[in-house]
């Protein structure tokens, strides 16, 4: 049996070391995503409808380099439903708006929507103060070309996360996001490293950053930075 002390030095290690490593990663993909500049900007609400139903939103800015305007704008909302502890169901419809180069026309560029309807399974389990997850996601994405809804691609993706969760206000998080394309199979993995403030019990802000590595040989040149803003009402 582990005695509380020798419990809460581990804990205490444990925090520790998934901070520095998570504050390194951060700082390293800054320099990295600075050089080549994207930057997602959010908001994420939420609200418990019911017991164990809560509906999400989320908006999110994203600015690239070299573009003049917004490279894309997006607005997302679902329904999430825990029908056990710590196993969350959930399906969303995702708006986006990004900045296109148009070759067709003499405007140059102009916003093209996407849509992306995604359903998902995600399971928790906190062991100590360490929480392990791991989310299972089908998403579809379609274009429009010209008033045609056109399908883009069909993904299903694996996330899994490790996170120190205890009462301390600083939350850092390691995850790997692993995309398998329904037509080519598995093409990318997704590196994702966050630091999590609470401000307070129904407030949070946070700063993330990711790294992508192709699986089929392309050249993936996408170390995002992200900020967001976390409410629930």
């Amino acid at each position: 049996m582990i005695k509380p002390a020798r419990f809460k030095i581990q804990n205490y290690f444990a925090f520790t070391y998934m901070k520095n490593i998570t504050l390194t990663l951060l700082i390293f993909c800054s320099f990295t995503v600075f050089a080549q500049t994207e930057l997602r900007t959010s908001v994420n609400l939420s609200k418990e409808l019911y017991k164990k139903i809560t509906i999400k939103s989320t908006l999110q800015t994203r600015f690239v380099q070299n573009l003049p305007k917004v490279a894309t704008y997006l607005g997302e909302i679902g329904v999430a439903y825990e029908p056990l502890k710590g196993l969350e169901i959930g399906a969303y419809y995702r708006y986006m708006s990004r900045y296109k180069a148009d070759n067709d026309y003499e405007k140059g560029y102009y916003y093209r929507p996407y849509h992306r309807f995604f359903a998902e399974l995600e399971y928790g389990k906190k062991i100590g103060k360490v929480k392990f997850s791991d989310r299972i996601r089908y998403q579809s994405q379609f274009r429009d070309e010209d008033g045609e809804i056109v399908n883009q691609h069909n993904y299903v993706r694996n996330k899994i996360e490790v996170a120190y969760s205890s009462k301390a206000k600083l939350k850092p998080s390691l995850a790997a996001d692993i995309f398998y394309n329904t037509t080519n199979g598995f093409d990318r993995i997704r590196y994702i490293t966050s630091l999590q403030y609470e401000l307070n019990k129904n407030n949070a802000i946070a700063i993330s950053a990711f790294k992508e590595q192709s699986l089929i040989g392309e050249t993936l040149a996408r170390t995002v930075l992200g900020v967001s803003y976390k409410m629930k009402f």
